[in-house]
């Protein structure tokens, strides 16, 4: 079962200790800017809503994709109210664009713009979505300098996990066809599950709808998916390299891992990614026992952390980073 989020966010303070502290006063008369840099699947949102909850009311969260979406929305819902308020050129991009079709750097220019004006004088911020391209870094670092003068701390957060950790994730999410309700076989919600005797594997069935869940549109793995990594190491690497070269004091490139090694693994369990292992008896039976996620990384055997555990140790660098 999952933990409510208040138990969680606890266990958030109390794992970052004196540097949730340390961070939480700092909020009070400071402003900090946060460029999440993730790949697919390793946990950006989740993290962005436990730094929300451990620290109340002293960040604001902006989404370039999902203003995008908004804006697509928009488009569909009154085209000539959006002609109104945005260029036609932009219009045109915003319809063409996709996962696989990204926006034109004039209309990410337009969009980023935009979404950073009248930003509240009392609150950090916590962004994400760009940059995607290799021709976007030198936006973000031209407007990194700007958000530096105007009082802002910016920091660039790049948390990696192993990709085979990631293929989990993505492959394990499920939904229900009927009311859309979504679980996930490995870590799931509710342990409502059912054994298929014909493909001979475990399934999630909907607590509301009583079907058999299935897996999301589009999470197969596929070369799209690889590509799109690649794609994103690149562009860390480019824009790490950037800010280095920058050595600008309001401007800072943090990388981290939420996953460890396991030889390096001092802790309890409680601390790291528990997932379900489905077994079946011979009178048909089936039983469920939770164990650590385990992965390889550069030849060695990983865990994967839990969010909890992770948002406890991206609070301690921010920290580390500040002071």
């Amino acid at each position: 079962m999952v933990r409510p989020l208040q138990e969680n966010v606890y266990s958030i303070k109390k794992k970052a200790g004196l540097a949730y502290k340390k961070l939480n006063l700092h909020l009070q008369t400071h402003r900090i800017f946060i460029f999440f840099l993730t790949k697919k699947m390793a946990g950006k949102s989740t993290y962005i809503q436990y730094l929300m909850e451990t620290f109340p009311k002293k960040f604001i969260n902006l989404s370039f994709g999902e203003t995008v979406r908004n804006l697509q929305e928009e488009i569909c819902l009154n085209k000539n109210k959006a002609v109104r308020k945005w260029s036609r050129e932009l219009i045109t991009d915003l319809e063409k664009s996709s996962v696989s079709n990204l926006l034109s750097l004039p209309s990410v220019k337009t969009i980023f713009k935009n979404l950073l004006v009248d930003l509240p004088p009392d609150k950090s911020v916590l962004f994400d979505g760009i940059p995607r391209k290799l021709n976007q870094i030198p936006l973000v670092i031209k407007k990194s300098h700007q958000l530096g003068n105007q009082g802002y701390r910016v920091i660039f957060l790049e948390i990696d996990v192993a990709n085979e950790i990631l293929d989990a994730r993505l492959e394990s999410r499920r939904i229900c066809p009927k009311c859309g309700f979504t679980d996930n076989i490995l870590t799931p919600v509710l342990e409502n599950i059912s054994f298929n005797n014909k493909t001979k594997e475990f399934y999630l069935v909907c607590p509301k709808c009583g079907i058999p869940l299935i897996r999301k549109m589009g999470d197969q793995l596929s070369p799209a998916i690889y590509k799109r990594r690649q794609e994103f190491e690149k562009i860390a690497k480019e824009l790490k390299k950037r800010v280095c070269k920058e050595q600008s004091s309001k401007i800072t490139y943090i990388r981290m891992r939420t996953d460890i090694p396991v030889n390096k693994f001092q802790e309890n369990q409680e601390s790291l990614n528990l997932i379900t292992e489905y077994s079946k008896d011979k009178k048909g039976r089936i039983s469920a026992k939770k164990k650590p996620q385990t992965a390889t990384w550069q030849g060695k055997p990983v865990y994967s952390l839990n969010a909890p555990t992770a948002t406890a140790r991206i609070i301690q660098k921010l920290a580390a980073t500040i002071f």
